[in-house]
């Protein structure tokens, strides 16, 4: 044994079988904590009644507190170890809503159907709740997975600016999580993540075709911007902290209006009927995501057909002729067929977004608010440059064959260009392919981010906020502050009454 083994009279055995004890009771302890609090929760699942008083509640805090305490100072005495963690709670707790994610994914109107048969209206509401759900759930991985990045106050203090705008951001950053409004967290991140950007816009106007990208494109030395006689613009959107200060006040206005119970009939139907708009938008966008995937992936399936219709297109060409430049038959070839997969990608952003639109008029037009601001329009779509590939297209005349017919020849064209160009044409695909993907994406990326810091505001002007959060009093000191911010003076510090 041990000199401190002897001192204290406990093996390393005996030890053990302490700390396991300990740790036993800390876990009821913590269960007991738990369902005190449980009890009091506005949780939907709660397992027990709320017969606490504060009081009951406090001083079971503290007992427990002691409890804890008089445990440790007996590891030390006995020169117990403490166990060591086995992880860090945020990656814990990211993998709890990981499972939270495949357990929503799971809820799908094909998988519900085994309880029973869905109509086409319960299954889209079925994918709406679905959206809903793994969105929120989504925001709080995200949020968990940038670790102190998503600290907005510090952020807010590694601006290194000064002002009141600055100051009015600071406070409403503060009001936001002392108050549990997180549906304002994400409009305030695009706020910040604006103002942290070292990027400046540069506005270039001119006529339709009048050479504005291909300017851009010499100044910049690459071709990063399409040229052709289609326009595209980006209309930008903005989110002023003005709206942002004005859903807050509203926000912690309801909470200290009457229970929800007491919310009238039409109210009532108007906050469903919002809810539901805002749902569909969820799930329109979950819809997109997909046929992202779908439409781009139908590119890079196109390899056979391709080759079939241009041989066609070659053979008859060289029955023609003697003589024939088979590459702008190719080029001409691929870029009407891969025309059709890349307008369907245009046409499913613009229905996106005239759909995402819908929804949010009518949320807005519920609440009684002003229409939106427009939608980002896609903007930026890569252009198919096929004159690299097609250039590579040589395929002679056979004299021999020629004579036996047409048939014989698009056979030969089918099989030269298979065996000399197939893999060409597959990389060519891929490659546009996955520009397209990612364009898509980003696109999509951007409608639902507009779409999001909307929704967030509305939801909050709809749904009831839970109950407890707050102290009253510290609502009311709050409302005070962003009541009188534009009115205050200088003079007046942040935060006073």
């Amino acid at each position: 044994m041990s000199d401190e083994t002897e001192a204290h009279g406990f093996s390393e055995f005996h030890q053990r079988h302490v700390r396991t004890t300990f740790q036993y009771i800390d876990k009821l302890l913590s269960e007991a904590e738990h369902t005190m609090a449980d009890a009091s929760s506005p949780s939907p699942f709660r397992m027990h009644s709320d017969d606490t008083t504060p009081i009951q509640r406090k001083v079971t805090h503290d007992y427990i507190l002691r409890i804890r305490e008089a445990m440790r100072r007996v590891m030390e005495e006995l020169n117990i170890p403490p166990s060591e963690p086995h992880s860090g709670s945020v990656w814990a707790a990211a993998i709890n809503l990981m499972f939270c994610s495949i357990s929503l994914n799971e809820l799908t109107p094909e998988r519900m159907r085994a309880y029973g048969p869905l109509s086409s209206e319960a299954a889209d509401r079925l994918d709406g709740i679905r959206a809903e759900l793994d969105g929120l759930v989504g925001k709080l991985r995200t949020y968990l997975g940038k670790g102190a990045g998503g600290d907005l106050q510090q952020r807010l203090q590694q601006l290194g600016k000064t002002g009141d705008e600055i100051r009015l951001l600071s406070e409403i950053e503060r009001i936001i999580a002392a108050h549990g409004l997180v549906e304002f967290r994400g409009t305030l991140s695009m706020l910040l993540d604006r103002m942290e950007s070292a990027a400046f816009e540069v506005g270039v106007f001119g006529r339709v075709s009048s050479g504005k990208s291909s300017l851009l494109n010499y100044i910049l030395q690459t071709d990063v911007l399409p040229i052709g006689v289609t326009p595209v613009t980006a209309i930008p959107t903005r989110i002023s902290h003005g709206s942002l200060r004005e859903a807050i006040v509203g926000a912690l206005e309801r909470t200290l209006q009457a229970a929800p119970e007491a919310i009238s009939g039409d109210s009532a139907i108007l906050s469903n009927e919002a809810t539901e708009a805002l749902r569909n938008g969820d799930r329109i966008l979950e819809r997109a995501q997909g046929e992202c995937f779908f439409l781009t992936r139908k590119i890079t399936k196109m390899q056979r057909a391709i080759i079939n219709v241009a041989a066609q297109h070659i053979g008859a060409a060289l029955i023609e002729s003697d003589n024939v430049d088979t590459a702008p038959i190719f080029a001409e070839t691929l870029t009407r067929m891969i025309a059709e997969p890349v307008a369907a990608t245009l046409r499913s952003i613009e229905q996106t977004r005239e759909a995402l639109a819908k929804a949010m008029e009518f949320t807005a037009s519920a609440s009684g608010r002003t229409a939106p601001e427009e939608l980002p329009q896609p903007a930026g779509m890569p252009m198919v440059d096929v004159g690299e590939i097609s250039q590579k297209i040589v395929i002679q005349k056979p004299a021999m064959l020629s004579l036996l017919g047409k048939g014989m020849l698009i056979s030969h064209v089918r099989r030269r260009l298979e065996t000399e160009y197939d893999r060409a044409l597959l990389e060519f695909l891929s490659l546009y392919a996955n520009r397209l993907r990612r364009w898509m994406e980003q696109s999509i990326n951007a409608l639902r981010n507009a779409f999001t810091a909307f929704a967030d505001m509305h939801r909050a002007h709809f749904e009831a906020p839970a109950s407890g959060l707050s102290d009253p009093s510290a609502v009311q000191d709050d409302l005070r502050i962003l009541r009188k911010w534009n009115t205050a003076t200088e003079e007046s510090p942040v935060g006073s009454p």
